[in-house]
């Protein structure tokens, strides 16, 4: 019994993870049973493939839990670290799913093919510091391509490794969303928001591949967390949302010009939270320097498509010149 007065202390462990929801739990217990459970099928089959992509998991684990702790004290709910952490697990199983749809059913007949065979033959270049590498057009495919063997160089070689990671890195968009939503509406239920977005099937399923989605939902998350900052008045969100644009810019410039109009509509319509004197000249400068990157966005947009329609046709007479050049042989 506790004494009138005294301080009864930090729960102890037991206390604590009878706090957190039963289908979180759940969740952890059959990740921790399904990881040891393939780590021993790897070892006795000698998979040396999916060997690699389980040690990588830890790496990447132990780069979670710091993030899970910092977001279960900030909102001050401790149970949001399991629920981030059981997140991170269920990401990883899907991309485990993903791996065997890929390569099981579907053949390898991926884009996830492409980008890791790329990938492979980029990573020992990249490991000596040559950066004189070819990828072709670099915008789209080609950065993928090149992010993909900087992911080998540092993880190694595999394409489990590779659906691993990129997933893991959807993951980190998906928390910066969570994130945003948490900044930009603080009264709102963020704890319910996180759920829906760690758990949600189609987010869950789709980036879990070597591919550009994963890089996609970074931009994404990066770009939402600058903006919500941005309009809770913390000049500091400037930061992760050029790096966001920066980032859809490089796979998707159409999109980063979709999210850079959608910006500019909230800062013109929304309502500042502190009006002052300086309110209308600051919402005039940020008009004009969304207006500014929208211009430049809209001119790589309409290259990127130019470009793209130009290797289309070109594809399409190269197919159509061999089916020729094959009837007359």
């Amino acid at each position: 019994m506790t004494n009138p007065g005294t301080n009864p202390g930090p729960p102890s462990v037991t206390e604590a993870v009878r706090r957190y929801p039963r289908w979180v739990l759940s969740i952890l217990v059959l990740a921790g049973t399904l990881y040891l459970g393939l780590f021993a099928l790897a070892a006795l089959g000698a998979n040396f493939e999916v060997l690699h992509a389980l040690t990588v998991v830890p790496v990447l684990f132990a780069i979670t839990v710091p993030i899970a702790v910092r977001i279960g004290r900030r909102d001050g709910d401790p149970t949001l670290v399991a629920i981030v952490l059981a997140g991170f697990a269920a990401k990883l199983l899907m991309a485990y799913v993903r791996y065997q749809i890929a390569y099981s059913l579907e053949g390898g007949r991926t884009d996830a093919t492409v980008y890791d065979l790329v990938g492979r033959t980029l990573a020992p270049q990249i490991r000596q510091f040559d950066f004189n590498i070819e990828t072709g057009r670099f915008i789209g495919t080609g950065f993928v391509n090149f992010f993909t063997g900087h992911v080998y160089a540092v993880f190694g070689s595999g394409r489990m490794v590779g659906f691993v990671v990129f997933a893991w890195i959807s993951f980190l968009g998906f928390l910066l969303l969570t994130r945003a939503f948490r900044v930009g509406i603080p009264d709102g239920d963020s704890r319910r928001y996180t759920i829906a977005v760690l758990f949600l099937p189609s987010l869950l399923f789709w980036p879990a591949i070597i591919g550009k989605e994963a890089w996609m939902m970074l931009g994404i998350g990066l770009a939402s967390y600058g903006i919500a900052a941005l309009f809770r008045g913390r000049s500091v969100g400037v930061v992760p949302f050029a790096a966001g644009i920066g980032a859809m810019l490089l796979v998707r410039p159409h999109m980063a010009l979709l999210v850079v109009a959608a910006t500019l509509v909230a800062a013109v319509v929304r309502r500042a939270p502190g009006r002052t004197f300086a309110t209308p000249v600051i919402r005039i400068l940020t008009v004009s320097v969304a207006l500014l990157i929208g211009v430049f966005l809209a001119s790589q947009t309409a290259s990127f498509f130019e470009r793209t329609a130009a290797i289309e046709r070109l594809v399409a007479y190269r197919e159509r010149f061999g089916k020729t050049a094959a009837a007359r042989g």
